[in-house]
């Protein structure tokens, strides 16, 4: 759901495309081509972009919200899955070779490289845009990055019982976060 709560954005990873609904009448405002296999999805703090992570394709799509159109396609490392974005950065979890990019919202430029644990898959930001949090699926780790020097600030295992995290939720207050099994 954008965060003014007009749209709800979903990726459809079988028809590789993007359905755009009207949060209040429920209708289907667009069906947006991306690129191959779309996992993810991030909308921007302003709901007037998102940024779609294409698992198959290395590659993530920068949506126009108010036009309803791809606007770019970057490239990124193999297997994208997760994607975050503050506005101005964009935080993407690249699965097959265990790596965070950043990148210029705007331009698509890779801003830096964070290699991590093995297999990152879901990310959240904290309230407060400091830290950026990755699930890492068959290890059940979460580990914590400093968002202003990019440094790993923690990581923490959940247990391998817990080794399917694809997603992370911070709560409000930013003292837990919730890893969906």
């Amino acid at each position: 759901v954008s965060p003014n709560g007009q749209m709800v954005v979903a990726v459809n990873p079988d028809s590789d495309s993007v359905t755009v609904v009207d949060a209040l009448s429920l209708n289907i405002l667009a069906e947006i081509p991306v690129g191959d296999d779309p996992r993810t999805l991030a909308i921007a703090p302003d709901s007037r972009s998102a940024l779609v992570a294409n698992h198959g394709g290395a590659t993530l799509s920068l949506l126009d919200l108010v036009h309803l159109v791809e606007d770019s396609r970057y490239p990124v490392g193999s297997m994208p899955y997760g994607v975050v974005t503050d506005g101005s950065r964009v935080f993407v979890s690249e699965l097959a070779i265990g790596n965070i990019s950043v990148l210029d919202h705007t331009t698509g430029q890779i801003i830096a490289e964070i290699p991590v644990d093995p297999f990152p898959t879901g990310m959240a930001l904290s309230a407060d845009g400091a830290s950026l949090y990755v699930t890492h699926l068959f290890t059940g780790s979460l580990t914590q990055i400093d968002t202003h020097t990019f440094a790993i600030k923690a990581s923490t295992s959940t247990g391998t019982s817990t080794n399917l995290s694809q997603f992370v939720a911070i709560s409000p207050d930013g003292r837990k976060a919730y890893l969906p099994q």
